[in-house]
C-alpha cells in the first residue's frame, strides 16, 4: 500500500475492549486519566486474564487494547499479547514508550505479528511534554520509542497489514493546541502515518487540571488546520471523545461515537445526534466553566464530582 492510501481498519472501530491490566506507571503525568484505577484496583492474576480473554472472544472482541498505567512494566505482556493474537484478536498496547526506547527491550514484542502500538504524543517542546509526564528527559525517549520500533517493525502502510501500526495521541490541551498542525508535521517527518487527537476525561489528576482545558471555539480552527496538514501529507487520523458536531464532516474519523456525555437541548435536534454520545463533562467545563452551577440540577445526580464543585466554585 502506498503511504498516501487511508484504510479506516486500523482506526480500531470493530468490537474493542480495553484492558487495564493496572501494573503502575513510571509518569506521574498532569492529567493522568487513570491515577485513581491504578492506586485502588487489585492487579489481575494470570489466570484471571486468561479468562477474561476466553470470554472476550465468546463475546465477539476483536481488539484488545492493553493499557495501565504503563502496560510495559508488567513483565508478562509480551506473553499476554502472544495470548491476544492465540485467540485470533488483534492486540494494541497503549504506551508512554520510555520501556521501548533499546532494541533489546522491544524484540521481545517484535517477536509477535501483528501488533498495534500506540505512543502518547504531548508536545514539540521537550519543556511542555516534559511538564507534562513529570519526568525529565520523557520527550527525548518518545522520539528514540518512535526511532526502534520502526526499525523492529514493518507498520503499516509501509507494511501490508493494518493490525500492525504505530500510531500517536495527542491529548489536547491549553499547552497543545495551538501546535496541533505543526505536532502533524513533526510527526509525519519522523516516519508515523497514524494520529489521533483526544480529549481529556476527568478521572484520575486530571480533576485538578480543569485550567488545561479548552474551549471548542479556541481548539476547533488550530484542529482543523492540523487534521488538514494530515490529508496533505497522506496523514490518516481519528478524532476521540469530541462530540461528532465540533467538526462537520469528519464524522468518519470519530471513533467514539458512544462517549458518555450529556445531550443538550440543542443535541434533540441534530442529525448526528443517534451517533453521537454528546458533550463530555470535560468539554461542558470547558464551554460554560462556574455557569454550569446553576444548571446542575439539570444534570443527572452525580454527573459532576465533589472535585468539580470545589473547581467550578472558584469560578473556573
Amino acid at each position: 500500500m502506498s503511504v498516501g492510501t487511508v484504510d479506516r481498519s486500523h482506526f480500531r472501530k470493530q468490537k474493542t475492549f480495553l484492558m487495564h491490566i493496572y501494573p503502575g506507571c513510571n509518569f506521574r503525568c498532569k492529567f493522568c486519566m487513570a491515577e485513581d484505577m491504578i492506586r485502588d484496583s487489585p492487579r489481575p492474576s494470570w489466570e484471571g486474564l486468561m479468562l477474561d480473554l476466553d470470554r472476550l472472544k465468546n463475546e465477539g472482541h476483536v481488539n484488545i487494547d492493553i493499557a495501565g498505567g504503563e502496560p510495559t512494566l508488567y513483565t508478562r505482556l509480551p506473553d499476554l499479547i502472544g495470548e491476544i493474537i492465540k485467540r485470533d484478536m488483534n492486540p494494541m498496547i497503549c504506551t508512554n514508550g520510555s520501556m521501548l526506547c533499546e532494541t533489546s527491550k522491544v524484540e521481545p514484542y517484535a517477536r509477535h505479528h501483528p501488533l498495534g502500538i500506540e505512543l502518547s504524543f504531548h508536545s514539540l517542546h521537550p519543556e511542555i511534554f516534559d511538564m507534562a509526564t513529570k519526568v525529565k528527559g520523557s520527550f527525548n525517549k518518545a522520539l528514540k520509542a518512535i526511532d526502534v520500533l520502526q526499525e523492529c517493525f514493518s507498520f503499516y502502510p509501509l507494511g501490508d497489514d493494518p493490525r500492525e501500526f504505530l500510531t500517536t495521541n495527542t491529548i489536547i490541551t491549553k499547552y497543545n493546541y495551538k501546535d496541533l498542525e505543526k505536532i502533524v508535521d513533526f510527526l509525519h517527518g519522523k516516519g508515523v502515518r497514524i494520529i489521533r487527537f483526544s480529549q481529556l476525561l476527568l478521572s484520575g489528576t486530571a480533576l485538578r487540571e480543569h485550567g488545561m482545558l479548552v474551549r471548542a471555539q479556541e481548539m476547533v480552527p488550530y484542529l482543523q488546520k492540523a487534521l488538514r496538514k494530515a490529508r496533505e501529507l497522506g496523514v490518516s487520523y481519528a478524532i476521540d471523545r469530541l462530540p461528532l458536531c465540533i467538526l462537520p464532516g469528519e464524522e468518519e474519523n470519530f471513533i467514539s461515537g458512544t462517549i458518555p456525555g450529556i445531550k443538550l437541548s440543542f443535541c434533540q435536534d441534530c442529525e448526528l445526534s443517534p451517533r453521537c454520545g454528546g458533550i463530555t463533562k470535560a468539554q461542558l467545563i470547558a464551554e460554560y466553566g462556574a455557569e454550569l452551577l446553576a444548571w446542575r440540577s439539570l444534570f443527572p445526580p452525580d454527573f459532576f464530582s465533589p472535585e468539580d464543585i470545589v473547581f467550578l466554585n472558584e469560578g473556573g
